[in-house]
Parts: C-alpha cells; sequence; structure tokens
C-alpha cells in the first residue's frame, strides 16, 4: 500500500517501514511521521493535525485501509478458485486536518 502525504508531494511506500506519532513544533501539533526500516529518525512527516485525538483517527483510518487492501477472500482467477489474494494499487491520502472528525 501506498500512502501520499497530506501536502500531496509524497508517495511513500508503507510495507517497509512504521509510522508513528509525534510531537516537534512550538505550537505541540501532532505530525504523523514514516519511519523506514532501521531508521530512528522520521524519514518523512505525513500529516499535521491538531489535537492527538484526531491523528490517532487517521492511524485508524490507515490501519483499516491497509487490513482491508491486503487481502481478498474467495476470488476466482479464471476457473481456479483461490482462498485469497493480494490486492494491488491502493493509495490512502492523508487527509486534512479540517476533513477528520472526533
Amino acid at each position: 500500500m501506498l500512502i501520499r502525504s497530506q501536502d500531496r508531494l509524497q508517495l511513500i511506500p508503507i510495507d517497509n517501514g512504521s509510522i508513528s506519532i509525534g510531537y516537534k513544533d512550538s505550537e505541540d501539533n501532532k505530525r504523523i511521521y514514516f519511519y523506514d526500516t532501521g531508521c530512528s529518525h522520521p524519514t518523512s512527516t505525513l500529516g499535521l493535525y491538531q489535537t492527538k485525538e484526531k491523528a490517532i483517527k487517521v492511524l485508524d483510518m490507515i490501519s483499516d485501509t491497509y487490513t482491508g487492501s491486503c487481502y481478498t477472500e474467495n476470488a476466482h482467477i479464471g476457473t481456479h478458485f483461490v482462498p485469497s489474494v493480494i490486492k494491488n494499487n491502493v493509495i490512502f491520502q492523508m487527509p486534512q486536518d479540517s476533513e477528520v472528525g472526533v
């Protein structure tokens, strides 16, 4: 799955990293960061939210999209039954702060 950053300037594959909420600026806004595997510092900022609750809700949205994008059950390819197949081409667009209700 890919995530498109809130500013729409980055497409980030999340399969080889992790996502977390952090605090960076003087206004104590909550940033959602992406960390490449093995890195101890964030490699990208995915989005900025005014409250921790909004940032957590966005993480929930990412989790739901990722879970739904990985597999589908009871697929048929031609005449063959396949118990699960990987779905491709799923892109999660980080919502703007104003689009996230809590």
